[in-house]
């Protein structure tokens, strides 16, 4: 993450926008269900249409607002991971030819390819799954909270013990993710490394009929990166079955309630 901070700072302006963009876009959101709430009511007290209108308008002019942050927090997210990406590659380039024969030995032509190639696209994409899913979860969290205790401070301590079950679940699948997510990178290190020996010494494996072996030896690469890939998204499938389990618990102790009380 301090790396990432430190190929970001140059465009700290950029960021300073998405946020802004973001927090808006969160609070345009949670502004139209209470727009629609208001408008039942209205409708149920038999208010006039011009209220009712009014209370329309003031959806559809929310709703213009928040698809407009979204759009352009979304191409500036884009924007902003593009350039971090591009900025991180120059230095990689910039580093590389600076290392010895030997340092470059040491770290192997496919650490170095992979480091380059697929840790950098991997961090752009990271960044912009981060802008787009992530951080907007902290404004609406705030807000939604905000909101629900306006309504009915009972009711919304629920959600508020329901978050703080999931956030201790999330940090401790993370927690044991984490080194598999470390052993992934060994392992597409040798992936590479296989399969740089397989396409540089074909005609040596032909000729001495390797040919099975070196199958068999790509074959146990494969399958190793992918029993270790499949622990890993198996421990966050977990976590998404619990926020849901959360979300439609908190949603039936609401309606139990409401229809109680």
């Amino acid at each position: 993450m301090r790396l990432v901070l430190r190929f970001a700072r140059p465009y700290w302006w950029l960021a300073a926008i998405i946020v802004a963009l973001s927090f808006v876009e969160s609070v345009a959101t949670l502004l139209i269900p209470t727009f629609l709430a208001d408008l039942i009511d209205e409708g149920a007290t038999t208010a006039t249409f011009q209220a009712m209108a009014n209370t329309c308008v003031k959806m559809v002019v929310v709703a213009v607002i928040a698809s407009s942050c979204a759009i352009t927090g979304g191409w500036l997210a884009a924007v902003f991971s593009s350039r971090i990406a591009k900025t991180m590659r120059d230095a990689l380039y910039s580093k590389s030819l600076d290392l010895s024969m030997f340092d470059f030995r040491s770290f192997g032509i496919a650490s170095m390819t992979t480091r380059t190639l697929n840790d950098v696209n991997i961090i752009q994409v990271m960044v912009t799954n981060f802008i787009i899913m992530m951080m907007p979860v902290p404004f609406i969290f705030g807000i939604a909270l905000f909101l629900a205790f306006q309504l009915n401070v009972s009711l919304a301590w629920w959600p508020v013990g329901f978050i703080i079950v999931i956030v201790i679940v999330g940090a401790c699948i993370l927690r044991s993710a984490t080194p598999l997510y470390r052993k992934l990178q060994r392992m597409l290190d040798r992936i590479d490394t296989v399969l740089l020996e397989n396409m540089t010494g074909v005609r040596v494996i032909r000729a001495f009929g390797k040919e099975r072996y070196e199958q068999q030896r790509m074959d146990g690469t494969f399958r190793d990166y992918a029993n270790t890939a499949i622990r890993a998204n198996r421990l966050f499938a977990n976590l998404d079955g619990i926020s849901y389990c959360a979300s439609a618990g908190t949603k039936r102790l609401h309606y139990a309630v409401s229809i109680c009380g």
